[in-house]
């Protein structure tokens, strides 16, 4: 009898039961697929938000590696946002293996562009030595200009240097600052 009223019951989830185990495959959003074939064509605006949404999961599953490769696309078109996305990726090994020097290689491309994310994160690269030798004039001299821009975190650690407590973590840059 047992045996009877589980086999029934398992039958009435499968085939009457609505079942929230079974996958529903969702359509695509027509936004992100006009994005994408954007993307795909060479538009560095569409590849740097197509980027931009893999690395917060908006719209599309969370893909770090996926951002990486728009933002790496639209970087070496010279986009400044996009150069200072995927430094700041090599920076910390998100979606790329870390890697300080493809990280200041393409942070020096932003910044010099005047991008204040990216003179804010050399800032913090000098200061506490990664992928350089530690330099605090240089780590001023990046946040000066981050700072000027409005950069909150620059004006931050500038307090910070000017009050003695420069380099007190060791942590990559960006990682929990």
């Amino acid at each position: 009898m047992k045996t009877t009223i589980i086999i029934g019951l398992s039958a009435f989830l499968l085939f009457a039961a609505p079942a929230p185990f079974l996958i529903s495959q969702q359509p695509p959003d027509p936004k992100i697929q006009a994005l994408r074939e954007k993307a795909e064509h060479g538009d560095a605006i569409a590849q740097v938000n197509l980027g931009f949404r893999y690395e917060t999961g908006d719209g599309v599953a969370r893909d770090y590696g996926e951002a990486a490769k728009w933002y790496r696309q639209a970087a070496e078109q010279g986009d400044a946002i996009a150069q200072t996305a995927i430094g700041a990726k090599y920076a910390l090994g998100m979606g790329v293996a870390r890697d300080d020097q493809e990280a200041l290689n393409w942070l020096r491309k932003g910044a010099d562009q005047g991008d204040a994310t990216a003179q804010y994160f050399l800032g913090r690269m000098y200061e506490i030595g990664q992928g350089v030798v530690k330099d605090v004039a240089q780590a001023k001299k990046w946040y000066q200009l981050a700072a000027n821009q409005g950069n909150a975190e620059a004006q931050k650690r500038l307090d910070l240097i000017k009050q003695g407590a420069s380099g007190t973590s060791t942590r990559p840059c960006g990682a929990g600052q």
